[in-house]
């Protein structure tokens, strides 16, 4: 262990100084004692405060712990009432909430107007929230969105000051888990958040200072729950690497990631812990192989998908969806069937785009693949790692002949992770247009019976992969480390981090 130490020691002062001759400054500790705050990274600070623009993991980790909505959600607990004291449907599409007894930072109690200020933010044209998509089925969504009628006009009114009601145009058997989402987190007039410190929140941290290298949380008083919240500080720092050396120098209590050869080597450390996610990551076909069936079925039928189950340590095979267990039938998987492989007269050259940023796990990935479809297949497949800004920018413009997509979900559903590969979504990089498949999904998202709602799940699944539209990557899991003299934390499988309940061990507070 003492080796690894110092060789993780090393590459972070060799990244430092690299960092220092690109004039970028390296994470710093605040200048007073932080040996009792909770210290993780991020990659980068936030480009904005502001909940209607909230995306990624500074979405997940940092905005999850300032801003709260009606629900929160645990893998254990499921949807737990936050700001809701309790939710009831009176119709499939009549929801009324009533309110909490709670209070904002500043003290002042929060109010059903509160949250109807936050949903018509997110439908105001000048805020051009991503989000507001999220709520298309709320009463006159559609319409504000098109401009035809005003916010004010959507679908989310008060009865009494504690008393909120939802309208919708049709039912969505989602919608409680949206319910979870911080950027429906309620909302004074005027919100400041161009400056951190200032920004009145309903959530168990605020803001205390922030700055390019860090952001200390401090507890908000108002917030019932546990008021022996220790507080927070946030490193940014520029790679997973060199947080890992910051973490076995103690200079941080969690670690959010590790890549393979990392987590081989801690597993056996106190405080180790794997975290499956709700996604729906895959290997996508562009435009080239659109009209290549035959093409896609065999690049999908030639790959051994046990051994790379093997090579990449992974508890759910390659091959197989990456949506939790429990959403479908686990015998929907590409298998490899050698005797059925066929070698290609195809004299094109295939270019194989990935984004760098989670190192060389996903390189082997997708070398291995590059491997065997040149050996089975005799196709030619060059392979682009490219900077995950640049590879997200080309995804948008330019659909890649074969593409490794990371899709994380916003709610533990298949309907959340069938309804990108809908006909005009705007993350259906596949380009699929299939009346049949938006039939499903569309099925899918107005049937509110479990049971049923897995069977419209498994049809989906197995559409796409019946016709070879996607390579799925199997269930995500991500491994991770902590301080074990912190506890009553929580991550879930929206890889969203809750410290509302955080406390320093008996130990360390003596």
């Amino acid at each position: 262990m003492r080796t690894s130490l110092i060789v993780a020691f090393a590459i972070a002062t060799l990244l430092s100084t690299l960092s220092s001759c690109t004039k970028k400054k390296t994470p710093r500790l605040n200048s007073k004692s932080t040996d009792s705050y909770f210290k993780f990274h991020l990659l980068s600070e936030p480009s904005s405060y502001d909940p209607a623009h909230i995306r990624g993991v500074s979405g997940s980790y940092l905005f999850n712990n300032i801003y709260r909505s009606l629900f929160s959600y645990t893998e254990t607990l499921g949807l737990q009432p936050e700001g809701a004291k309790n939710c009831n449907w009176l119709t499939n599409t009549y929801l009324t909430c009533t309110l909490e007894k709670h209070y904002f930072s500043d003290g002042s109690q929060v109010l059903a107007q509160h949250y109807i200020n936050s949903y018509q933010r997110l439908f105001d044209p000048k805020i051009k929230s991503l989000q507001a998509e999220n709520f298309i089925h709320l009463k006159n969504a559609k319409e504000i969105l098109s401009g035809k009628k005003p916010p004010k006009d959507l679908g989310v009114i008060s009865k009494s000051p504690l008393e909120l009601v939802f309208l919708l145009e049709k039912p969505d058997p989602d919608f409680l888990y949206k319910l979870t989402s911080s950027a429906t987190t309620p909302l004074k007039s005027n919100p400041l958040f161009n400056n951190p410190n200032q920004i009145i929140s309903f959530g168990p941290y605020v803001v205390e200072s922030a700055n390019n290298q860090n952001i200390i949380l401090k507890k908000n008083s108002h917030y019932i729950k546990n008021t022996e919240r220790p507080p927070v500080q946030i490193l940014f720092v520029e790679n997973h690497l060199t947080a890992l050396a910051l973490f076995e120098t103690k200079k941080l209590n969690f670690l959010r990631l590790m890549f393979t050869e990392q987590a081989l080597r801690l597993k056996s450390e106190p405080g180790f812990f794997k975290s499956p996610l709700a996604r729906f990551d895959y290997i996508g076909f562009g435009p080239k192989l659109k009209n290549k069936p035959q093409v896609r079925k065999q690049l999908t039928q030639s790959l051994d998908y046990n051994h790379l189950a093997k090579l990449l340590l992974a508890d759910v095979r390659p091959g197989c969806p990456s949506l939790l267990p429990k959403l479908y039938d686990q015998k929907l998987c590409h298998n490899y069937k050698p005797t059925e492989i066929k070698s290609f007269k195809d004299s094109n050259l295939y270019s194989f785009q990935f984004s760098k940023a989670n190192g060389d796990d996903i390189l082997k990935q997708v070398e291995w693949m590059q491997h065997r479809w040149k050996k089975h297949l005799k196709l030619n497949i060059s392979i682009d790692p490219q900077e995950e800004k640049g590879f997200y920018q080309t995804l948008k413009h330019k659909t890649p002949d074969i593409f490794r997509k990371g899709l994380p979900l916003n709610r533990p559903t298949c309907l959340a992770a069938l309804e990108n590969f809908k006909s005009g979504h705007p993350d259906n990089l596949i380009q699929l247009n299939s009346k049949v498949y938006d039939k499903i999904v569309n099925s899918l998202s107005s049937e509110t019976k479990q049971q049923k709602q897995k069977i419209l799940c498994n049809k989906g699944i197995s559409y796409l992969l019946d016709h070879h539209l996607i390579i799925p990557m199997g269930l995500v899991t991500l491994s991770m480390i902590h301080d074990t003299q912190f506890e009553n934390w929580n991550v879930n499988s929206l890889n969203q981090l809750d410290l509302s309940e955080l406390k320093l061990t008996t130990k360390l507070k003596e």
